[in-house]
């Protein structure tokens, strides 16, 4: 994701042919808002377009992400 010419988001995605991985990513601090979120949408669209049909997200699996306080990891959880 870029902000200008300025690289503000990325991540790393290996991918086989039914799954997308996140490995790992990044943004710059501070971060534009949004920028994190960007970055994951432009992988899914870019591997729907390579016939890939599933993204895992990584980090918080959805059973884990129910059994803490941390909103964040419960929405992940939620949006997987």
């Amino acid at each position: 994701v870029y902000q200008g010419a300025q690289l503000t988001a990325a991540a790393l995605v290996p991918y086989a042919r039914h799954r997308g991985y996140f490995l790992h990513g990044g943004v710059t601090r501070p971060a534009p808002i949004g920028a994190a979120v960007l970055a994951h949408m432009s992988v899914m669209e870019r591997l729907i377009g390579k016939g890939v049909a599933a993204y895992d997200l990584g980090g918080v699996r959805p059973s884990s992400g129910r059994n803490t306080d941390d909103p964040r990891l419960v929405g992940i959880a939620d949006f997987k």
